[in-house]
């Protein structure tokens, strides 16, 4: 019958193999990890941006009434593009008749 009796040889041998083991799965987790966020960052951020962001092949598929409704201004926003420029005109012929009155303290 044979006994087996752990050395102190074996010990130290089944320790070190434990701590390889534990820095191979320590190690395979962080790229697992890798994988996932690349997957996660290409599958669910990437891929939709690309659907959302008005690239050519978009507004060329879409008709001329729907890029003007896009890009073009709304009557409200004419109507106050007038009245802002007109403030504009007031507030420099303002400045002109105030100039002369100007200190230069340089």
């Amino acid at each position: 019958m044979h006994d087996y009796y752990y050395t102190w040889d074996e010990d130290a041998a089944t320790a070190r193999m434990v701590d390889k083991f534990e820095r191979y799965y320590r190690l395979n987790m962080f790229a697992f990890v890798g994988y996932v966020y690349s997957m996660v960052i290409d599958d669910c951020l990437l891929k939709p941006l690309s659907e959302a962001i008005f690239l050519e092949k978009i507004v060329d598929a879409l008709s001329r009434d729907t890029v003007s409704q896009i890009v073009g201004q709304s009557d409200a926003e004419a109507r106050m593009r007038q009245g802002y420029k007109g403030e504009i005109r007031n507030i420099d012929t303002s400045l002109a008749r105030l100039s002369p009155f100007w200190r230069s303290d340089s």
